[in-house]
């Protein structure tokens, strides 16, 4: 259920801010003064007849758009099972009831050119009245219990307290968005000083008097009259008041009248700023959303490498363990021969050294083992058996002869 104040500016989050005054009232000794002066009056029904809320395609300030299905639907609501009351400014909190809902039916508005939500209020007080037939108190807005609200763009259905990404008032591919509302329930209807629908207003007032003739009524210098009243009066009144003064008010309500068109100005182009703030915010989140895709994309896909890779990392480490151990068990085999070959005892553990120091081992044995055969190469060449010849004693050195011995020179030469 979402709760809808249609009035300029309403924002569901900001509700408890809404608990406004309400009017001023008239002095109790005004208003018995003046109760006592028109009793005649209160015996008469007095009917303000009101366009409350105006159909779909109208859509109000708040862009909100009501069906008129629903609107047909709540008709009973404004009167069972109890008269909704009229109040000022939404305040139901501890507000004053000025009135009640004493009819509601469908018509077509001339001003929106649409279907229109009409209610008849009964006004019981004279100072309602008084403002009322015056024109003080005009512009209204309902209250009402939205329970079918959908959004214009993607159709999300809001009342259940889910909401889709698209804003109100926001253009969206040449759409702007509204919430629509297709069934609600009445709550109250409130005089307020600036309605989100600004065709919402009195349209026209009803006073049955005692013949049961309904006449129109009106306001002059703070009495209630009727119509046919007013005119005997205004004569009387023409002929009273100066043309200075005259002049003197159209002064003052022109300067009023420029000064409340420059306040609605402001207030207009503060509007349209907002708007654009919203749109340009809202592209940024579209951007957001977008770049927040595309990097979770990134990193999912980042992610697949990773475990890509570890899968293969763990692949490759399990093949080098399994090519490890076979080195490891080729050493032992190579190393448990060598030492068998060299006739050495054999040793327990092998399996439990590293690699490195396998090969150490098998370098050393290695080395011993040649050494140990090239020292038996070198023994096996020598006949023990064989002695060296013995020299030739010095003493026969001058005993040859020459001839000989020349001869033997050159023969050696």
């Amino acid at each position: 259920m979402i709760v809808l104040r249609e009035f300029e500016g309403y924002k569901i989050e900001d509700a408890s801010k809404y608990k406004q005054p309400t009017f001023a009232q008239s002095s109790s000794n005004d208003g018995k003064k003046m109760t006592e002066n028109y009793e005649g009056v209160w015996a008469d029904d007095f009917t303000a007849v009101i366009e409350a809320m105006h159909c779909y395609p109208h859509a109000t300030g708040n862009f909100t758009r009501y069906m008129a299905d629903g609107c047909k639907e709540s008709l009973s609501g404004w009167t069972d099972p109890y008269e909704r009351p009229t109040i000022m400014f939404h305040n139901d909190y501890d507000g004053i009831v000025n009135g009640r809902i004493k009819k509601a039916y469908m018509g077509h508005s001339e001003k929106s050119g649409t279907d229109c939500l009409m209610l008849e209020s009964s006004h019981p007080d004279y100072n309602t009245r008084r403002d009322i037939s015056s024109g003080i108190l005009k512009t209204v807005s309902i209250g009402v219990a939205a329970h079918d609200v959908r959004c214009s763009i993607c159709g999300q259905q809001l009342a259940e307290g889910e909401m889709c990404d698209h804003v109100r008032g926001v253009e969206y591919d040449g759409q702007i968005c509204y919430w629509d509302v297709y069934k609600f329930t009445p709550k109250e209807l409130s005089y307020v000083i600036v309605p989100s629908d600004k065709y919402a207003q009195v349209k026209h007032i009803k006073y049955s008097n005692e013949s049961g003739r309904e006449t129109p009524l009106a306001m002059h210098n703070g009495e209630m009259k009727t119509t046919e009243g007013l005119q005997k009066n205004n004569l009387h009144t023409k002929n009273k008041e100066k043309p200075m003064e005259l002049e003197e008010q159209l002064k003052v309500e022109k300067k009023l009248n420029e000064s409340l068109q420059a306040s609605k100005t402001a207030l207009e182009n503060d509007k349209m700023k907002l708007t654009e703030q919203i749109t340009q915010l809202t592209n940024e989140k579209i951007q957001l959303q977008e770049s927040e895709k595309t990097l979770k994309e990134q990193i999912s896909a980042k992610e697949a490498l990773v475990a890509q890779e570890k899968q293969l990392r763990e692949a490759q480490e399990e093949e080098n363990k399994k090519l490890q151990e076979e080195v490891k068990t080729a050493l032992v085999d190579k190393l448990t021969s060598l030492r068998e070959s060299a006739g050495k005892p054999k040793m327990e553990k092998l399996n439990e050294r590293s690699i490195e120091s396998l090969r150490d081992s098998i370098s050393d044995l290695e080395a011993e083992l040649k050494e140990s055969q090239t020292k038996g190469t070198k023994g096996s060449a020598a006949d023990p058996t064989v002695s060296d010849p013995e020299p030739t004693p010095a003493s026969n050195a001058g005993d040859y002869n020459t001839e000989d011995d020349a001869d033997d020179i050159g023969l050696s030469l």
